[in-house]
Protein backbone atom coordinates (compact mmCIF):
# COMPACT_ATOMS: atom_id res chain seq x y z
CA UNK A 1 0.00 0.00 0.00
CA UNK A 2 1.35 3.41 -0.91
CA UNK A 3 1.05 6.05 1.46
CA UNK A 4 -0.99 9.62 0.40
CA UNK A 5 1.13 12.26 -1.13
CA UNK A 6 0.53 15.61 0.19
CA UNK A 7 1.58 18.65 -1.90
CA UNK A 8 1.13 22.25 -1.67
CA UNK A 9 0.90 24.39 -4.66
CA UNK A 10 0.02 27.79 -2.75
CA UNK A 11 2.68 30.29 -2.21
CA UNK A 12 2.16 33.21 -0.08
CA UNK A 13 3.34 36.49 -1.45
CA UNK A 14 3.47 40.27 -0.52
CA UNK A 15 0.29 41.90 -1.68
CA UNK A 16 1.08 45.67 -0.35
CA UNK A 17 2.32 47.77 2.20
CA UNK A 18 -0.44 48.79 5.52
CA UNK A 19 -0.01 52.36 6.51
CA UNK A 20 -2.88 53.83 7.68
CA UNK A 21 -6.75 52.30 8.42
CA UNK A 22 -7.65 49.77 5.60
CA UNK A 23 -9.58 46.52 4.81
CA UNK A 24 -7.81 43.48 3.94
CA UNK A 25 -8.74 42.07 0.88
CA UNK A 26 -10.14 38.38 -0.08
CA UNK A 27 -7.59 35.61 0.01
CA UNK A 28 -5.01 37.63 1.79
CA UNK A 29 -3.95 38.11 5.83
CA UNK A 30 -2.15 40.90 7.39
CA UNK A 31 0.13 41.42 9.94
CA UNK A 32 -0.02 44.66 11.49
CA UNK A 33 2.18 45.93 13.86
CA UNK A 34 1.27 48.77 16.47
CA UNK A 35 3.13 51.40 19.06
CA UNK A 36 2.04 51.99 22.28
CA UNK A 37 1.14 56.25 21.74
CA UNK A 38 1.04 56.80 25.74
CA UNK A 39 -0.31 55.07 29.12
CA UNK A 40 -2.49 56.83 31.60
CA UNK A 41 -2.43 56.00 35.06
CA UNK A 42 -4.56 58.33 36.61
CA UNK A 43 -4.38 60.81 34.23
CA UNK A 44 -0.59 60.62 34.35
CA UNK A 45 1.83 59.15 31.81
CA UNK A 46 3.14 55.98 32.90
CA UNK A 47 5.68 52.84 30.63
CA UNK A 48 3.25 50.91 28.92
CA UNK A 49 3.68 48.06 27.06
CA UNK A 50 5.99 47.92 23.82
CA UNK A 51 5.10 46.64 20.07
CA UNK A 52 2.45 44.76 19.83
CA UNK A 53 1.88 42.40 16.27
CA UNK A 54 -2.00 41.45 15.11
CA UNK A 55 -3.34 39.59 13.16
CA UNK A 56 -6.09 40.49 10.61
CA UNK A 57 -7.88 38.44 7.85
CA UNK A 58 -9.97 38.69 4.66
CA UNK A 59 -12.37 41.10 5.21
CA UNK A 60 -10.99 42.35 8.63
CA UNK A 61 -11.34 46.13 9.09
CA UNK A 62 -7.42 47.38 9.90
CA UNK A 63 -7.92 50.48 12.83
CA UNK A 64 -5.70 53.08 12.55
CA UNK A 65 -5.51 53.03 16.56
CA UNK A 66 -6.35 50.62 19.21
CA UNK A 67 -7.00 51.27 23.05
CA UNK A 68 -7.03 48.88 25.61
CA UNK A 69 -6.96 48.77 29.29
CA UNK A 70 -4.37 46.58 31.19
CA UNK A 71 -5.88 45.79 34.79
CA UNK A 72 -4.25 45.93 37.87
CA UNK A 73 -3.14 48.16 40.50
CA UNK A 74 -3.55 50.93 39.25
CA UNK A 75 -5.71 50.12 35.56
CA UNK A 76 -3.37 51.62 32.74
CA UNK A 77 -5.13 52.93 29.48
CA UNK A 78 -3.01 52.53 26.47
CA UNK A 79 -3.73 53.80 23.28
CA UNK A 80 -1.97 51.96 20.35
CA UNK A 81 -0.96 53.79 16.92
CA UNK A 82 -1.12 51.43 13.46
CA UNK A 83 2.80 51.76 13.04
CA UNK A 84 3.45 49.15 9.92
CA UNK A 85 2.08 46.20 8.25
CA UNK A 86 1.94 43.74 5.67
CA UNK A 87 -0.65 41.91 3.63
CA UNK A 88 -0.27 38.92 2.21
CA UNK A 89 -1.80 37.07 -0.54
CA UNK A 90 -2.48 33.70 -0.99
CA UNK A 91 -1.78 32.51 -4.37
CA UNK A 92 -1.02 29.33 -6.80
Amino acid sequence: MSGAVISSNISTKVNRAISGATTVNANCYAVVTYNPDSSTVNGSAAAGPGLCNVYFGPGQAVPATITTILSGSPTINCTFNLFRGVEFINSP
